[in-house]
């Protein structure tokens, strides 16, 4: 049996239980917040389904993501693009590791007469550019 909290003299703000305890939060006749009993969630904003939690601890979101400030991730846990994760950034606990699987790896500097710079450490605490691409010749 459904139980819901209905803002005062409108029904379509509202919130509480379905008949199959699932939890939503409505306002203005358009579903904001949906929680389903086998542990999946969804959040919703004004063009439809935004994010999605599901039971294995993924999340899908329907657009952009934007962070504030780090992603923080563990040693062995990868940056996947692609499709079929043609690409990938990782760090190993002991490397750091670009691995690309399908096409061509492209480096694109787009600044005129702007250089790509290799540098390495030097052996004597510092950095050292071991290979420049000139941009300028």
């Amino acid at each position: 049996m459904a139980s819901y909290i209905y803002h005062n003299g409108d029904t379509n703000t509202y919130f509480g239980f379905s008949s199959n305890d699932n939890f939503k939060i409505v306002a203005g006749g358009k579903n904001y917040l949906h929680a389903h009993d086998n542990g999946s969630l969804f959040l919703y904003g004004g063009n439809g389904q935004a994010l999605t939690l599901d039971t294995s601890q993924n999340a899908t979101f329907a657009g952009e993501l934007t962070v504030g400030s780090h992603v923080n991730m563990g040693d062995g846990d990868r940056i996947k693009l692609g499709d079929n994760s043609d690409f990938m950034i990782y760090h190993d606990g002991a490397d750091t590791k670009l691995s690309n699987v399908t096409g061509s790896l492209q480096f694109h500097q787009n600044v005129t007469d702007s250089d790509i710079v290799f540098l390495c450490d030097n052996g004597s605490g510092g950095t050292t550019a071991y290979l420049t691409l000139d941009g300028s010749a």
